[in-house]
């Protein structure tokens, strides 16, 4: 899923934006959430990563982490919510 600026810099972006809109409507409310929860993860992380997420970002990917139950991840489960805690700017043993 590529990602597109909002408002659309050209007409061709504008006609994509516009399409993957009509794509999630048509989705079962279930696999938007998904959707929405995948890209939600995939952002945090990347700001993360980048050392460029602000002092809100952080907290939000903190409690996103404790909302979906991630107090520690074996090394083996290699998901978004893992690379997500993997991107902290802190040790999450150190409690």
């Amino acid at each position: 899923m590529s990602e597109h600026k909002l408002p659309p810099e050209s007409k061709l972006d504008e006609m994509l934006y516009k399409a993957k809109l009509r794509e999630v409507a048509d989705l079962p409310i279930d696999d938007v959430y998904d959707l929405l929860h995948d890209a939600t993860l995939r952002h945090l992380t990347a700001k993360l990563l980048a050392g460029k997420a602000t002092a809100p970002e952080v907290s939000q990917a903190r409690q996103l982490l404790k909302d979906n139950g991630v107090t520690s991840i074996s090394p083996s489960n290699a998901t978004p919510l893992r690379n997500l805690a993997d991107a902290m700017p802190f040790d999450a043993e150190a409690g």
